[in-house]
């Protein structure tokens, strides 16, 4: 994936800074799995590391340390009230921020 792939959303091949607005990473995000990648996210558990991280880098360096950081992530928003899917992977908002229970 090139920033020309995703012109039609963002001006980043001129503003590659953008990419690090927590907003437009959302966006980059959801672009790369559900639009640039949707033949192999359609069936994806999202709750299966060496699957998104295949889909990601096509390979598995630093597996073991995503492993953990994921698991901490996961724990720490669940024990915080974020919403989470039937997997147990927290629902984030379209800026990437996870959803708190009760909120809109």
């Amino acid at each position: 994936m090139n920033f020309n792939d995703i012109s039609e959303f963002l001006d980043l091949v001129k503003n590659p800074e953008l990419a690090e607005e927590p907003a437009t990473a959302a966006k980059l995000v959801r672009y790369f799995f559900f639009e640039y990648k949707k033949y192999a996210t359609r069936t994806l558990n999202w709750d299966d590391i060496v699957a998104v991280t295949r889909i990601v880098n096509g390979g598995l360096n630093g597996i073991n340390d995503r492993r953990v950081k994921y698991e901490q992530y996961k724990a720490k928003y669940q024990q915080a009230g974020a919403v989470t899917s039937g997997d147990g992977s927290v629902v984030v908002d379209g800026s990437g921020n996870p959803i708190q229970t009760g909120s809109s």
